[in-house]
């Protein structure tokens, strides 16, 4: 069911949000927790790959079995996997009773009820000053706020900086765009969201 969402919300998106480009990912050096030392890989390898147009799309179902004729797509739930945690936790957390509470995964956030003292604040990062809020917002019963930035994860090569957050119509970083962030009842649809409109601004 979380890759037909996934599947879903590829398709709303115009493709800007496809878990199925996790080999561009890779290729830009994104599968590791230490990107220093990283380097751009040659632009010939990102056409070749690009060309294959890999999708979360070309997977198909038969009954529970997936299939994929495709070779380059490689499955990355870095942003949705969070969201859908998210999701599971708050779920979890309601149906044990809990009334109130907020969690966050990643900086990302979602509420249960509200504080004893109002209605939940949540801080957003300044992207150019992380130790300081740049807006915050009030969040009720059952909101999530998810954010997206090109601040946090990147790496420099030759004095360019290169973003974790590739454009899968492209095949390259977005780089231009710091920060977006979304609210929405769903943790997943604001991730998406989030992700989505970054990568839109950067199009434009």
């Amino acid at each position: 069911e979380f890759i037909r969402q996934n599947q879903e919300l590829c398709m709303k998106t115009q493709g800007l949000f496809d878990p199925g480009i996790g080999r561009l990912v890779k290729l830009w050096g994104f599968h590791q927790n230490n990107y220093e030392g990283n380097s751009s890989p040659p632009p010939q390898i990102v056409a070749e790959l690009l060309a294959q147009k890999p999708t979360i799309l070309d997977i198909k179902w038969q009954d529970n079995i997936l299939h994929c004729a495709n070779p380059a797509v490689s499955l990355d739930f870095g942003a949705s996997g969070k969201a859908y945690a998210l999701n599971a936790a708050v779920s979890t957390l309601t149906e044990q009773g809990v009334s109130q509470a907020t969690v966050a995964i990643g900086g990302d956030n979602k509420v249960i009820g509200s504080k004893p003292d109002g209605a939940w604040r949540i801080g957003i990062n300044d992207p150019k000053d992380t130790s300081k809020s740049k807006v915050s917002l009030t969040l009720v019963d059952g909101e999530a706020i998810c954010s997206s930035g090109t601040y946090q994860r990147f790496y420099t090569d030759h004095g360019k900086k290169i973003s974790h957050i590739i454009h899968p119509h492209t095949g390259y970083p977005v780089n231009h765009v710091l920060h977006s962030s979304v609210l929405h009842s769903d943790a997943l649809i604001a991730e998406v969201g989030a992700l989505s409109q970054l990568i839109a601004t950067e199009s434009q």
